[in-house]
């Protein structure tokens, strides 16, 4: 499997060991193509698709719009980006709001 255009292993426990990034430079490098993965997505995708097309998650079965499941993604990412904040918070790094939110 590939994440960000790198090979992802099982743990062999049912989950992913994800590879680990060298810096934060790498690291935000590889968000920024993810990102970018996902735009291209939504451009493809086009106005007509994202507000009429119904689909499902593989991890839940209700049909939602492909609009409305990119905007849970969106949430979803979010959510992850708050864990990570906090947790650089509770290790005493120097983070304040203004990094949480890209300002």
């Amino acid at each position: 499997m590939r994440h960000a255009g790198r090979i992802v292993q099982h743990d062999g426990f049912g989950g992913l060991t994800l590879p680990a990034v060298a810096s934060v430079k790498e690291a935000r490098a590889l968000l920024a193509a993810d990102k970018q993965v996902a735009l291209d997505m939504i451009a493809q995708a086009g106005e007509q698709k994202l507000a009429n097309q119904m689909v499902a998650a593989p991890w839940d079965p209700t049909e939602r719009s492909l609009g409305h499941q990119f905007l849970i993604m969106a949430g979803h990412l979010s959510a992850h980006k708050s864990q990570l904040f906090y947790y650089l918070k509770l290790m005493g790094r120097d983070v304040n709001t203004m990094h949480l939110w890209g300002m």
